[in-house]
């Protein structure tokens, strides 16, 4: 799972789920706000008794295609991106067999724990219901998903965690890998220019009429397209909005709770979880904090001794300001009955299935902001209403007129009083950079088959505040370009094509040589090759091409006597040969430093732990009941 929210994720965002994921919620004070139900759906695969719901893979699906704004609308691509979710998804369910199966778990009071060490969900050190909220809106989560999510990236993390602790390298692997990083070779190489072979090939008129034939899709004028539109936008619907001061203290009037702050209430708490406990100690353990409390004890003492919420216990049970709304029924009638300073009998908080003793620290009175001091907000929030209700009217409006006069846009500009604009010609694949149509789903739209029926599209909304209908105007498939126009282009295609298989040939020919027994000297005698040498070269040379330096050091070690040779295509139209004569193991006489040693274990141990994953899921995916459910998943999509 953490790799998802890796790929499907970027900025600080990302950071807060990435630690998020590490660290997990807590129930205390932050379980006021998650009551919600995930919900069920069709099942579109199943781990042994794992499902998959279609909302899951949607949810998923959701958040990996907000990332890829350049992946065309029911593309390929597209299919490929849901099936590589998907097989996430299942991997993650998989995993999470794995560390169950193997004794793995991660208790509520780990989880409950570890939040208090997340910023990202917090206002002025306390948690913000309202940050955690916009936080997972954005990120397409509702509470109970994240919640689940997170339990099972901390069980997954626990498992691999438990690998990477359990993998180690020996000595002599630690002292054989330094030994192969601080290698040097002595190697030669020549490079072969693909270009002088241009001038021995020919290729005739027949060969390449018979390349065009073979290549038709390659030889074809782009798809292209021109549309009219109609479109509405919030900017002109707005302009026409002129509220008067008897429609804005009405609105004010009518909406005066964005104007006023409810009554807050400051308490604490102290929480004793049921949990199937016996019911007799969790009785005699309230009685105990009752007598206590009226013997005069401190209830923030009490709450560090007894409360099961650990965050809260910290703080003496101190929880953030609530409001009404914020907390479970039973918990905000207890308090609204409290007088600041005074203690609950204990309360049963059925959504926790807990008992709950509250104390009243401090109360805020409801208040009412004047409309003189909040008036220009309401007038930009009326008119943003009655935009979005016009707009909404006007959208319905185009949808129902450009439907029942399907093959024309002119009923629906002289009713809604728009003009029919016209796109300049669009390319298939060539989206433009600026304008209406730089919006994928526009662009895509406009060379969909409905408006090539002739008909006109469907509403579309490319943002919030603009509704948009499409019509071809005028349309032209692709179509072959004629041979004579593409002949020269393709005559120069075989021509480097046949120059980079001789080229090739060449290359074999010395290796093989080489190979062979024959000497360098031997083969520039033959063949006026000329031969660069480097002597005692390491991995991290600067003094030769890269490519080259990797290719020599990836060629097997050579018997005495003889060469080890290979080839490589360089992307600057060469072929280069390698010659290894000789390798230096540089072994005995400096030993490596204690850190250096260090820092080689860590990444052989790495290496291995990764290496344990894999294989160990690997064995559990042939040995798993995998099911994907191929009908559920075609109707997700």
């Amino acid at each position: 799972m953490l790799q998802r929210m890796r790929d499907g994720i970027q900025g600080w965002i990302a950071w807060i789920i990435i630690i998020a994921i590490i660290a997990s919620l807590c129930l205390l004070g932050v379980n006021y706000y998650l009551h919600g139900q995930s919900g069920n759906s069709n099942a579109v695969a199943q781990v042994d008794d794992t499902v998959i719901t279609q909302q899951q893979l949607t949810n998923a699906y959701n958040r990996a295609r907000s990332q890829q704004v350049d992946l065309p609308a029911n593309s390929a691509a597209e299919q490929q991106l849901r099936h590589d979710v998907l097989q996430k998804l299942v991997d993650q369910a998989l995993t999470q067999n794995i560390a169950q199966a193997n004794g793995f778990s991660i208790s509520r009071e780990q989880v409950d724990n570890l939040i208090a060490q997340i910023p990202a969900f917090q206002t002025n050190g306390q948690f913000s219901s309202d940050r955690f909220a916009a936080i997972l809106s954005q990120l397409n989560y509702t509470p109970p998903q994240f919640m689940d999510e997170m339990r099972s990236g901390m069980l997954i993390n626990q498992l691999e965690g438990g690998l990477a602790i359990s993998s180690f390298a020996l000595p002599s692997e630690i002292a054989g890998t330094i030994q192969m990083v601080k290698q040097t070779r002595d190697f030669s190489y020549t490079q072969i220019p693909v270009t002088q072979y241009l001038k021995k090939v020919t290729v005739t008129t027949d060969q390449a009429q018979q390349y065009y034939v073979a290549h038709q899709n390659d030889f074809l004028t782009p798809e292209k397209v021109q549309v009219n539109y109609l479109m509405l936008t919030g900017a002109n619907v707005a302009a026409g909005i002129k509220p008067s001061a008897a429609d804005l203290q009405q609105f004010y009037q009518t909406n005066i709770s964005n104007y006023s702050q409810p009554a807050q209430w400051k308490i604490a708490h102290i929480v004793i979880r049921v949990d199937g406990n016996d019911p007799k100690a969790i009785a005699k353990e309230l009685e105990t904090i009752e007598t206590a409390i009226k013997a005069g004890a401190d209830f923030g003492s009490l709450a560090k001794k007894y409360s099961d919420d650990p965050l809260s216990a910290r703080q003496g049970g101190v929880l953030p300001w609530v409001s009404a709304g914020t907390l479970p029924q039973a918990v905000q009638a207890a308090v609204m009955n409290l007088k600041v300073g005074e203690v609950s009998a204990p309360v049963k908080n059925a959504t926790e299935d807990s008992y709950e003793i509250i104390k009243l620290l401090d109360l805020k009175k409801p208040t009412v902001t004047p409309f003189a001091q909040v008036k220009t907000a309401v007038q930009q929030a009326y008119i943003q209403q009655q935009t979005q209700q016009q707009l909404a009217n006007a959208a319905q409006q185009l949808q129902d007129l450009t439907f029942q006069n399907p093959d024309s846009l002119q009923a629906a500009a002289q009713a809604l009083n728009l003009k029919v604009q016209t796109s300049d010609w669009l390319l298939r694949n060539t989206p433009p950079t600026q304008g209406v149509f730089s919006n994928t789903n526009l662009f895509q739209a406009a060379f969909s088959d409905q408006l090539r029926s002739g008909t006109n599209s469907d509403v579309l909304y490319p943002d919030q505040t603009t509704a948009i209908v499409l019509r071809v105007k005028d349309y032209q498939a692709a179509q072959p370009i004629p041979f004579a126009q593409v002949q020269a282009k393709i005559t120069q295609l075989l021509t480097e094509q046949a120059s980079a298989q001789q080229a090739q040939a060449f290359a074999d020919r010395l290796v093989k040589a080489l190979q062979d027994g024959q000497t360098l000297a031997q083969l520039t005698a033959a063949y006026g090759v000329k031969w660069s040498g480097v002597s005692k070269a390491d991995r991290h040379s600067q003094k030769v091409n890269s490519l080259i330096l990797q290719t020599a050091f990836n060629v097997p070690r050579p018997a005495k006597g003889a060469i080890s040779a290979t080839n490589v295509t360089l992307p600057t139209q060469q072929i280069a040969v390698i010659a290894v004569t000789a390798v230096y193991d540089n072994s005995s006489k400096i030993a490596p430093l204690p850190a250096e040693q260090k820092i080689y274990q860590t990444q052989l141990q790495n290496y291995y732990s990764q290496f344990a994953q894999t294989e160990l899921l690997n064995y559990y995916r042939r040995q798993a009941d995998v099911k994907i459910y191929q009908q559920q998943m075609q109707a997700d999509s």
